[in-house]
C-alpha cells in the first residue's frame, strides 16, 4: 500500500489541478461567449435599425414618385434630395448591407443619374432656339425619365432584398 500511496498522491493532484484548470478555462470561455452574445446583440440590432430606417426611406420616396405628375422643379428638386439622403444613409452603413445591397444601390445610383440628367436637359428653359426634333427627342427623353422614376424597379428590388434578409436573419423563412 505504501508503494501505491505515492502514485495515488500524485493521480490526486493530477485529478485536482485539471479540475482547477477545466474550471478556470470554463469560466474564462463562458465570459468569452458571452461577450460575443452582447457584441453580436449589438450589431444585429443596430443592422435591424439599419434595415427599417432605410426600408422606411424607400416607402416614403415610393410614395413621393407615385405623386409626381409633371416637372415641378421643386417637387422634383425635393425628390432629389430624398434620393441624396437614401444614398447617404446606403453609404454611412454600408458596413452592415450585403454585398447584393451595395450593388443595387450602386445600380439605383447611376440609374437617377441618368434620369435626371434627362428631366434636366427637358426643362422648358434650357429650349431657347433649339431645333423642333431636338426639343421633340428631350420631351421624349423627360418622359421616359419620368415613367422609370415612378416604377423604380431597383427601389423595389432594394425593398425586396431587404425584407429578404431581414426575415434570414430573424429566422422566419
Amino acid at each position: 500500500m505504501k508503494e501505491l500511496l505515492p502514485n495515488i498522491v500524485i493521480a490526486a493532484i493530477t485529478v485536482l489541478l485539471n479540475l482547477i484548470f477545466y474550471i478556470i478555462i470554463r469560466k474564462g470561455i463562458e465570459k468569452s461567449i458571452e461577450k460575443s452574445k452582447i457584441i453580436y446583440t449589438g450589431i444585429f440590432k443596430e443592422k435591424i435599425d439599419i434595415y427599417k430606417n432605410i426600408l422606411g426611406e424607400v416607402h416614403d420616396l415610393k410614395l413621393k414618385l407615385n405623386r409626381y405628375q409633371y416637372d415641378m422643379a421643386e417637387f422634383r428638386t425635393e425628390i432629389q434630395e430624398d434620393f441624396n439622403r437614401l444614398i447617404r444613409i446606403y453609404l454611412v452603413n454600408s458596413p452592415f448591407l450585403s454585398d447584393t445591397l451595395i450593388e443595387l444601390f450602386k445600380k439605383n445610383t447611376s440609374e437617377l443619374q441618368d434620369i435626371f440628367g434627362a428631366m434636366v436637359s427637358a426643362n422648358l428653359k434650357h429650349y431657347g432656339m433649339m431645333p423642333h426634333e431636338e426639343i421633340k427627342k428631350r420631351e421624349e427623353a423627360y418622359w421616359v425619365a419620368v415613367n422609370k422614376l415612378r416604377e423604380n424597379e431597383v427601389l423595389k428590388s432594394i425593398e425586396e432584398r431587404i425584407i429578404k434578409e431581414m426575415r434570414i436573419d430573424l429566422q422566419t423563412d
